[in-house]
């Protein structure tokens, strides 16, 4: 009798154990689902700082060619050869804040942590006692109200 519920015990203490490691530890089920969401979201951020570096690349060549100063002087209304157009690029600081503004809701988000390894224990041995429990009243009630000994 004691044999066989030493048997069970260990049994569903491994089993159990082994499950919540699958499932919640820290290469888990869980923790790898939510680390592939944060990397898409990390690469779909960084492809949308290639996009605005990209932009930033060609206005800015445009500027040095002559072509975009044409251009902000027309929107201006500056349509006379020969005037002479000041461009100031005012939207500079802000642009570099934005980006530092990005940089930072990246870094500040929340790491996915895997549960402790003393709580995966601790379930895992409720559930090999709840499983003795339920064995030992199987028996109690197979038996007549008498516990086998």
């Amino acid at each position: 009798m004691t044999r066989k519920i030493l048997i069970i015990f260990s049994i569903t203490f491994i089993l159990s154990l082994l499950i919540f490691i699958f499932i919640f530890g820290k290469n888990g089920l869980f923790h790898t689902h939510e680390l592939k969401k944060e990397i898409n979201q990390l690469e779909y951020t960084q492809r949308m700082l290639n996009v605005k570096v990209n932009s930033l690349k060609e206005q800015s060549s445009k500027l040095s060619e002559g072509e975009g100063v044409k251009d902000i002087a027309f929107k201006l209304g500056y349509q006379m050869e020969g005037e002479q157009v000041y461009y100031f690029n005012d939207n500079e600081n802000k642009s570099v804040t934005a980006t530092n503004d990005e940089e930072a809701a990246i870094e500040t988000k929340a790491r996915i942590e895997s549960l402790p390894l003393w709580s995966m224990i601790v379930s895992a041995l409720s559930i090999a006692l709840f499983a003795v429990i339920l064995y030992t009243l199987r028996l109690k009630t197979k038996r007549g109200g008498q516990i086998e000994k």
